[in-house]
């Protein structure tokens, strides 16, 4: 709930960050708001510069940076020599999935993979739909997009003995894929908590750029049980890529 009497307010993903943000501006407040876990700060209305705020509002993107992302993509392939076409799946009410799914599409079309894109509407179209598409492709890769990374079992519900490479946004979506080039949203909110110190100690929000994070930042990991349900084994992920697997 927005209110003038705070001295800083917090909003974790976007459809939080972009409700607060015009409760804040319907009472005329412009005490600071700090996001984080938006993937695309400017896509979703929440200031126009991320490298210059020029309101009230700054935070952290979980945006995966360009090489990792691409590298996520790029398994496709390495894992499977014979892949032409990978699915792409995420909830079509997300803006951030949408900008996730053009980059990735881009790098799927340089690799010659021909793009598949299907999309869930909530949480209750999501164990039809991804079962759809893995009928129709060699890999599936899934976006950090809220609806769907919250109900990944839903995801491994749709797949049910469909032996398919489901590539993942980040680590936390492993539960029902198998593999992901990811950030680290623990590192994500310590520098969360960064900014705020920065902001609640006096430097003013144009002062405070949005942060990215860089490849080197992301760790290669695996799921298993998962990979092993798909019909991979361990052995079988690139070994270019410095592998650990999930707790």
């Amino acid at each position: 709930m927005a209110s003038k009497k705070h001295k800083l307010n917090l909003a974790i993903a976007t459809p939080c960050a972009t409700a607060l943000k015009a409760a804040q501006e319907n009472i005329g407040s412009t005490t600071p708001l700090l996001f984080t876990a938006v993937t695309d700060p400017v896509g979703a209305g929440l200031l126009k510069d991320n490298n210059a705020p020029e309101g009230f509002v700054t935070g952290t993107s979980d945006l995966q940076p360009e090489e990792a992302l691409g590298n996520q993509i790029k398994l496709t392939k390495k894992m499977i020599p014979t892949a032409s076409k990978l699915g792409i799946f995420y909830c079509a009410n997300e803006q951030n999935s949408r900008v996730q799914a053009q980059m990735a599409s881009e790098v799927a079309k340089a690799e010659g993979l021909e793009v598949v894109e299907k999309t869930c509407v909530d949480q209750f179209t999501i164990k039809t739909n991804i079962a759809e598409l893995a009928a129709e492709v060699d890999a599936i890769w899934i976006p950090t997009d809220n609806t769907v990374a919250s109900n990944m079992a839903k995801v491994k519900d749709g797949l049910g003995q469909n032996k398919t490479l489901v590539i993942v946004g980040e680590e936390g979506m492993l539960d029902g894929g198998q593999v992901t080039v990811s950030i680290s949203y623990y590192d994500l909110g310590l520098k969360t908590a960064e900014l705020a110190a920065k902001i609640l100690k006096g430097t003013a929000v144009k002062d405070v750029p949005v942060f990215f994070n860089t490849a080197d930042t992301c760790s290669y990991t695996f799921n298993k049980a998962n990979l092993e349900a798909a019909g991979f084994k361990a052995e079988d992920l690139p070994s270019e890529f410095p592998w650990k697997e999930a707790k």
